[in-house]
């Protein structure tokens, strides 16, 4: 994950050859994963097939005032922790929510990845 001035950027990665002769479906769970966490924001880098790498990411905008704390050279906001590092934590755990429904919902998906 990255705060930068577009937003957050968020990247997904996974090596296909994990899943031996069933190589295409890393594209459904990173798919999912991205969906699930990052509605309507995410996406493939190149195309959506093996072999090897297979991409995927969201850019997550920020509000006005997330831009207006995070600049570079922002005063430090004063209170608990940073705000910034909360943040990607929740991008974080949005993901790990998303892999858990998908064991959840559909275990087959996921067999041979976790």
């Amino acid at each position: 994950m990255a705060v930068t001035e577009r937003g957050t950027e968020v990247s997904v990665r996974a090596d296909s050859r994990l899943l031996g002769d069933d190589q295409q479906r890393i594209v459904s769970v990173i798919d999912h994963l991205l969906s699930y966490a990052f509605p309507g924001l995410s996406g493939f880098k190149y195309q959506r097939r093996p072999p090897h790498r297979v991409e995927g990411g969201a850019c997550v905008p920020h509000s006005q005032a997330q831009d207006r704390l995070w600049r570079l050279g922002a005063a430090p906001s004063s209170g608990r922790g940073d705000p910034v590092l909360e943040h990607c934590r929740a991008c974080a755990q949005a993901l790990i929510a998303a892999l858990e429904d998908l064991k959840f919902a559909r275990p087959e998906e996921i067999e041979g990845l976790l």
